[in-house]
Parts: structure tokens; sequence; C-alpha cells
């Protein structure tokens, strides 16, 4: 399944449905290993901190990076989006909570990993023209016992 659920915020309808959007958009992309359908969601200047800590500025950097992961230890995950958040800062400014869950991926030995879970936190701007672009984002690996904001520990 590459759909997540949205949460609702009745004050957030823009910015959900332009989260969403994105998130299926991802989650299509990662899962064909389609690098290109990646670099098209985040903008020229992005500033992207990895799962593991790795800060990589601009889109040549975050295109390189998953060229070679995918290239390697993601080239047999399944991501599936679990649900998002979103909502406006500013007119063209959105903050996105995405809750995400992987597995088929390696470790970068080559040994298989066990599936996990995650929390992306992006800053996504949709300027007036159109063509909303995540601007930072930041990935988070989820501890096994960790109960993230509106999950219910039995419904991992």
């Amino acid at each position: 399944m590459i759909a997540g659920r949205t949460l609702t915020d009745p004050d957030a309808t823009a910015a959900n449905s332009i989260a969403a959007t994105m998130a299926v958009d991802w989650a299509i992309a990662w899962n064909r290993h389609d690098i290109d359908g990646l670099a098209r969601l985040v903008d020229r200047d992005i500033d992207f901190v990895t799962v593991a800590g790795v800060w990589l500025r601009g889109a040549d950097a975050f295109r390189r990076h998953h060229a070679e992961i995918h290239r390697l230890q993601m080239r047999d995950s399944a991501w599936r989006n679990v649900d998002q958040t979103a909502r406006r800062l500013r007119d063209t400014l959105f903050l996105v909570h995405l809750r995400w869950a992987i597995e088929g991926d390696r470790d970068p030995d080559g040994k298989p990993r066990q599936p996990r879970r995650g929390i992306f936190t992006w800053l996504v701007e949709q300027p007036a023209e159109g063509g909303a672009r995540i601007i930072a984002g930041q990935n988070t690996n989820l501890r096994s016992d960790a109960v993230s904001h509106g999950e219910e520990r039995s419904g991992r």
C-alpha cells in the first residue's frame, strides 16, 4: 500500500491535500527506485538530513545520495506511507510530518534489516505559480518500542 491516511485538521485542508499528494508521489518514486521522481519533489537548494544523520545540501547531493542507496541497500526496499499531517505556517510554507514504514532494505554491509518505521519532517514551499517542493527535510527512524504522536502502541 502506498497511499496513507491523512489526519485531518479543520484549518489545514489545503495543506493536507498538498502533503497527501507529495507523500503518494514520494512512495511511488521510492518503490520504483525512480531517483528523478524523488528529485522532482525537492527544491534545488534542499537541506535534507537522512535517517543516518547525513546532511545533504542541494538537489545534486540529494540525487547522488539517493541514487547510491537505491543501487545498494535500498534496491529491494518497499516504502509505505502510514499517515501525514500538515499545517500552513505562512502563505506559501507548510510543515508536514509523514509517518512511514519500510521493509526489504539492507545494512550497508548487505545484511537484511528488520522492517522499520519512521517520521519525516518536511518544510514545503508552494509558490503562487504552483509546484510545491520540499525545501528542508529531516528523516528519523523510530525505535521499535517508540509510540509516535497519534499512534496506539497496539496499532503499529
